[in-house]
């Protein structure tokens, strides 16, 4: 336990991690901007099919569903063809995440409205992966085809990643049950009819310009 007299922190300061695609098979990366200049990598495209009648669940996190919170692993989710991940390397040295951790993200959908889900973690040596924050943004005004910007702020945290963890992200478009399902319609969330519910496909720009990224409050050492 840790006691502070301001919450957030005074003097955290922002760690920025870029998001890169793998190539040829190699997992999607989270590039340490203070190691790295994320313009050398080249912009691209990654996708993932959201379908509302397979909503990708909720495991763990800050809920009040007993069956379901706390730092619950996070493997088979990041298995599943509806969640994109990205990791970070090995850390060289440790770091307290202390704050709010905030995502910025460039997407281009095929539908008026969805749901953007992202969700950081904590993966250690042995490669289990576990929550330690999540955040959701509900979009309704979404103009298929054309780039969109979205922010998405996780839920507080206080955490220490140990030298050889890794910072992970996951983005999606559900976090089922804890959150209802969007149906990737345009109409207000209590109006959404089932029977008129979509399939989307959601495209993230990364790399490049694009401004895919998590910023990560940390006290210094």
């Amino acid at each position: 336990w840790m006691q502070m007299e301001d919450w957030p922190p005074p003097h955290t300061k922002e760690q920025k991690f870029g998001m890169i695609r793998g190539n040829d098979g190699d997992p999607n990366k989270l590039i340490d901007h203070n190691s790295s200049t994320i313009e050398t990598f080249d912009e691209s495209e990654i996708s993932y099919v959201y379908d509302p009648s397979d909503p990708t669940p909720q495991v763990g996190g800050a809920t009040f569903n007993p069956s379901c919170c706390g730092r619950s692993s996070q493997n088979a989710i990041e298995s599943r063809n509806d969640v994109l991940v990205f990791s970070s390397e090995p850390l060289e040295s440790p770091i307290l995440i202390a704050g709010e951790i905030k995502v910025h993200l460039e997407v281009v959908s095929n539908v008026e409205g969805t749901d953007y889900v992202a969700r950081a973690c904590q993966v250690a040596s042995d490669g289990e992966s576990v929550i330690l924050a999540d955040g959701i943004i509900r979009r309704f005004n979404l103009r298929p085809g054309r780039r969109t910007k979205v922010d998405v702020t996780l839920s507080p945290v206080l955490n220490r990643l140990g030298v050889g963890d890794r910072l992970r992200l996951q983005i999606c478009s559900s976090a089922y049950p804890k959150y209802g399902r969007h149906l990737n319609t345009r109409g207000s969330f209590h109006l959404e009819v089932e029977a008129n519910a979509v399939v989307s496909e959601q495209i993230l720009i990364v790399g490049g310009d694009s401004g895919c990224c998590i910023t990560v409050p940390v006290l210094p050492a």
